[in-house]
C-alpha cells in the first residue's frame, strides 16, 4: 500500500506498507468520522446525502491529502479504502465479498476451475465462474 496511514514514530518505508499501532478498524473509524466532518465543512451535508460527484470530490480530497487530519494520513486511508474495495469486489465469494460472483462476471473471469482439459483444445469458450465453495465437500 502506498503512503503511510498513521503519523507516528513507527513509520517504515512506503514499500513496507502501514507500520503503525492502529488496527484497520480503528483507521476506518477515524477516517469515516473525518469524511463526515469534511463533507459537512464543504457541502453542509452528511456524506451519505451527497450526490455522486460531490462524494467523488470528498474522496479525491483524501486521495490528494487536501484534508488536514493529525491522526491518520488521508491519502494512506484512501489507498487502504481502494484496496479493500477491490478485494471485496474481486475476491472469491467464499471470503464474503463478490456476491454471486458479479465482479468476476463483469471481467469474464472464470474463478476457481479445477481443470480446463475438456475445453482446452476446442478454441475460446466462455466459462461460467466457480467459487472455491463449489469444490468443497467433493
Amino acid at each position: 500500500m502506498a503512503g503511510i496511514i498513521c503519523k507516528h514514530p513507527f513509520s517504515g518505508e512506503k514499500v513496507q506498507g502501514y507500520q503503525g499501532r492502529l488496527k484497520r478498524r480503528d483507521i476506518f473509524d477515524i477516517a469515516i468520522r473525518e469524511i463526515q466532518n469534511h463533507s459537512k465543512a464543504v457541502y453542509k451535508k452528511d456524506f451519505t446525502e451527497l450526490k455522486g460527484k460531490e462524494k467523488d470530490a470528498i474522496l479525491r480530497d483524501f486521495e490528494e491529502d487536501k484534508v488536514n487530519i493529525t491522526t491518520i494520513s488521508p491519502s494512506g486511508f484512501f489507498q487502504l479504502l481502494r484496496s479493500v474495495t477491490l478485494e471485496g469486489a474481486y475476491s472469491d465469494p467464499l471470503y464474503g465479498g463478490n456476491k454471486n460472483m458479479d465482479g468476476w462476471k463483469m471481467k469474464n473471469y472464470p474463478g476457481s476451475q479445477m481443470a480446463y482439459a475438456d475445453i482446452i483444445e476446442k478454441g475460446f469458450k466462455k466459462v461460467k465462474p466457480q467459487s472455491l465453495q463449489n469444490h468443497m465437500n467433493h
